[in-house]
């Protein structure tokens, strides 16, 4: 019967630490919960403590110590405390000639409770089942040895008569409520820790920079984040609940028809899927936006598809931007193949890129035979380890290369002359340079043309000083001094003809008084110029002080000898200068390239 009467005892202590135990997850206000958690179990010890089960006068038995002692453990000092001080008050009310242990055991079971918590659950959120079932054991051993303060004499009789049965139903009791409440407590742990989950997981996704949408296992759409509501044109409120097809509508921007969904192609288990680049989405209102996006599986613990998320992001800046750069490299490009100067790219010391001066200046006819080549080979021996110190300052040092005339080697071998100049710049991702190369072989003929007619003309100034001092002059004819001074013209100027013209009277006609061929060593004259014939040229002779006529047969003032006389004499370019007399023109020395 006593056995019955626990049990029926501790069945209505269950329910009460089970009431309480609710109460205390619904009602959580801020800064009060411990006082809630307390009030809530001294009231269920209070409860225990009205409906005891009476061995004697005064004398009774009941769960207050389950209750107080899970108090402690379970939620700390401050409500074990206060539920201990209404259970204290509960037993005081009664009254009694226990009533003094019963006080006994209500702080024994809360002090047990807190040292327990304090010593065996600071890393533990949750008791085990060990741990509570030592406690039971702990707090009811203390609860029998607080039996002998019972006045009279009587605790030893009590002990014998209930210990056994304590000790069996009190520490499984204990383990039961106290499994109970730690369930109650872990699951509102992991309710509270799903929630917080959620609500991180929804801030993030209204707060990604990019357009989010994620579906159900359907593929019917459940949340959408304000970006995918502006490039959609579908608010999350009216998309929620329908066919991503319906909200997402994709069709490729050339063909104009309709592109599947990536979203279906995911939840057939292709795993993570990307959108064509050439597709665009439509948006409700019919505008279009070309996208670049990726559809990936939400899956659960078991592996099992449970969804779909859809990032996606609008790609129009990004395009306009693409588009700038290729007009902007094709401009480039076009500049640099239609420069008239060599320009080519080196990196890794090798040929990269060349334009079509660059395949001119080497010899190329395909850019094939250069790309890929080392750029050493076509610089000449002499020169490659300059060189090679360059291309280290450009490729390491990044320093631009100021110009320098260099000798470049053609594919045929040939020697070609260049000014050369270069930047650092990276190519495909590798550090190399942008070389200009200027072919200067005509310069370096034409200064070379230019520096041995100087040097004729010095001969010639040099020898008709040598003329104008001898004693020649003092004793020969004027036709003699004629022919030393063609003579010395032609020889000196490397020129097939040199002969003196004189003006007639009124300077209508120039008769030749001495013509020197340098072919034959021979001297003649007779000949005569017209006026009325070669008026350009005698115009030219009036109006310049020399006639210079590098191409004569096509010079203004030279041209009309043509037909006549430059191409039967296979004369190729003229030089006439006056000779004057004092002050006045009386004749030409003309000189005759053949």
């Amino acid at each position: 019967m006593l056995y019955m009467n626990f049990v029926h005892n501790l069945a209505l202590l269950v329910a009460l630490c089970a009431i309480a135990g609710y109460v205390v997850s619904r009602w959580r206000l801020a800064g009060y919960v411990p006082w809630v958690q307390g009030v809530s179990f001294g009231t269920a010890a209070a409860a225990a403590i009205m409906t005891a089960l009476q061995l004697a006068p005064g004398i009774i038995f009941d769960g207050r110590s389950v209750v107080l002692s899970l108090c402690g453990l379970l939620f700390g000092p401050l409500p074990a405390l206060l539920a201990g001080i209404i259970a204290v008050a509960a037993r005081l009310a009664l009254g009694g000639s226990g009533a003094l242990t019963g006080i006994l055991v209500i702080s024994a079971s809360v002090s047990i409770g807190i040292a327990t918590r304090q010593f065996f659950l600071r890393k533990r959120r949750e008791p085990s089942t060990g741990l509570l079932l030592g406690l039971g054991f702990v707090v009811h051993a203390a609860m029998l040895a607080l039996m002998l303060t019972l006045p009279n004499g009587t605790g030893q009789d009590i002990i014998r008569q209930i210990a056994l049965p304590v000790l069996l139903t009190y520490p499984l009791a204990t383990v039961l409520i106290g499994r109970i409440l730690s369930d109650q407590r872990a699951l509102r742990y992991s309710i509270k820790l799903a929630e917080q989950q959620r609500n991180e997981l929804a801030t993030t996704l209204y707060s990604i920079g990019d357009a989010v949408v994620t579906t159900d296992a359907a593929g019917r759409v459940k949340r959408m984040n304000a970006i995918a509501e502006k490039l959609t044109g579908w608010y999350e409120a009216e998309a929620c609940g329908r066919a991503a097809s319906e909200v997402l509508n994709f069709v490729d921007e050339h063909s104009r028809k309709t592109t599947e969904n990536p979203i279906y192609k995911s939840l057939r288990g292709e795993g993570v899927v990307e959108l064509s680049s050439d597709s665009v989405l439509v948006s409700r209102d019919g505008s279009e936006r070309p996208i670049s996006d990726s559809a990936a599986p939400i899956k659960t613990v078991g592996g099992k598809i449970d969804g779909i998320v859809l990032v996606f992001r609008d790609q129009t800046e990004k395009r306009g931007r693409q588009e700038s750069l290729r007009l902007s490299e094709a401009r480039f490009r076009l500049l640099v193949e239609s420069a008239p100067d060599a320009i080519f790219v080196q990196t890794e010391q090798k040929f990269r890129f060349v334009n079509n001066a660059c395949l001119k200046l080497f010899g190329a006819e395909s850019p094939g035979q250069l790309l890929g080549t080392p750029v050493l080979e076509r610089f000449h021996p002499d020169i490659r380890a300059q060189v090679q110190q360059r291309i280290a300052t450009l490729n390491e040092k990044r320093e631009a290369v100021g110009l320098l005339e260099e000798m470049l080697l053609r594919l045929d071998g040939r020697e070609a002359p260049a000014e050369v100049a270069a930047v650092p710049i990276q190519y495909e991702g590798k550090d190399g340079a942008m070389v200009f190369a200027r072919d200067i072989s005509q310069r370096r003929a034409a200064e070379a043309a230019l520096r041995d007619q100087e040097l004729r003309h010095l001969r010639q100034r040099n020898a008709l000083m040598d003329f104008a001092n001898s004693d020649f002059l003092d004793t020969a004819a004027i036709g003699g001094v004629f022919e030393q001074i063609t003579r010395i013209a032609s020889e000196t100027l490397s020129v097939g003809r040199a002969g003196i013209w004189l003006y007639s009277e009124g300077q209508q006609t120039l008769e030749c008084a001495c013509l020197y061929e340098s072919s034959k060593g021979a001297y003649s004259n007779g000949m005569a110029l017209g006026l009325a014939d070669y008026p350009a040229y005698f115009q030219s002779l009036k109006n310049k002080i020399v006639v210079a006529a590098s191409q004569a047969r096509t010079d203004a003032a030279t041209s009309e000898f043509r037909d006549s006389y430059l191409i039967p004499l296979g004369i190729t370019s003229m030089l006439d200068a006056p000779i004057f007399v004092q002050g006045d023109a009386v004749g030409v020395i003309r000189r005759f390239k053949v």
